[in-house]
């Protein structure tokens, strides 16, 4: 829905009671999801961090699920930081080990995301193909929020080819879905694209309409205060790792010593046990 600071809050506590469990499975899960909504607020470094961590821990356990979340959320970050070479590697990758693994909604999700560098290189074709293959899996298991997503995709194909009453008829679909489900981000992106369908068709207090729900939308998922509760959230997060990594080196700092001392009292009892001998 579009609450950032309350997402990554929970999924923060989330992982925290996960790694006092030491479930290393749970983990990469919570990993991904917080990989995932940075990539939603733009801020791919981090993103592309806690998926990083996410990779490894799923590499240990050969969890195949989670594999491949990971390298779909860092194919992600690359591809909104326009490296297109990489982002491409990564999801292509997570597109194999989704299907190995049979995870059906997540390969619709990454079939999205392939058609989506694809139409950013001019290959509308692929671009299209890889939506049509999406499209029919978030049919298959009518999920709201991947059928919203694509949706909008396939009506900027037929806004390319100048096919407007379609490109209309698939976002009025596209929007539905959105408000049922009170998807936010979804919503923000339709109302972009209303704006430049109409801006083409030259119905320019209609784009100017559409343009202006959409700029009002964009600013209350992402401004300066909601930005500003992230950062203190990541910090917090992060201060409290460092704190847990001090204690464990404490920890650990003195079972040396006690093992050392333990050492020292038993090369002296051999030796005053030689001496009296």
């Amino acid at each position: 829905t579009g609450d950032y600071p309350k997402s990554i809050d929970y999924l923060f506590k989330s992982l925290e009671i996960k790694e006092e469990l030491n479930n290393n499975y749970e983990i990469a899960l919570t990993l991904n999801s917080l990989s995932n909504v940075h990539n939603e607020i733009g801020d791919y470094q981090q993103a592309i961090s806690f998926a990083e961590r996410a990779l490894k821990i799923s590499e240990k356990l050969n969890s195949k699920y989670t594999l491949g979340r990971a390298l779909s959320n860092i194919g992600i970050s690359y591809l909104k930081m326009n490296e297109i070479d990489k982002a491409l590697e990564h999801l292509e990758k997570s597109l194999i080990v989704k299907k190995e693994s049979g995870e059906i909604k997540g390969s619709g999700y990454t079939l999205i995301d392939v058609g989506n560098i694809y139409f950013k290189l001019g290959d509308v074709k692929s671009a299209e193909e890889n939506f049509n293959k999406a499209i029919k899996i978030m049919r298959d298991i009518d999920d709201a929020h991947g059928l919203s997503i694509v949706l909008n995709k396939i009506a900027k194909v037929h806004l390319l080819n100048k096919d407007f009453n379609s490109a209309i008829k698939l976002l009025n679909k596209s929007t539905n879905y959105a408000k049922r489900e009170n998807l936010r981000e979804n919503l923000k992106e339709n109302y972009l694209l209303y704006s430049q369908i109409f801006e083409e068709q030259n119905r320019i207090s209609k784009a100017f309409e559409y343009y202006k729900l959409h700029t009002v939308l964009k600013d209350s998922l992402i401004n300066e205060n909601i930005n500003s509760q992230i950062m203190e959230l990541n910090i917090n997060y992060e201060t409290n790792q460092k704190e847990k990594e001090n204690e464990l080196l404490k920890q650990k700092n003195i079972i040396q010593s006690l093992e050392l001392d333990s050492q020292k009292q038993f090369i002296y009892f051999l030796l005053s046990g030689s001496l009296l001998g």
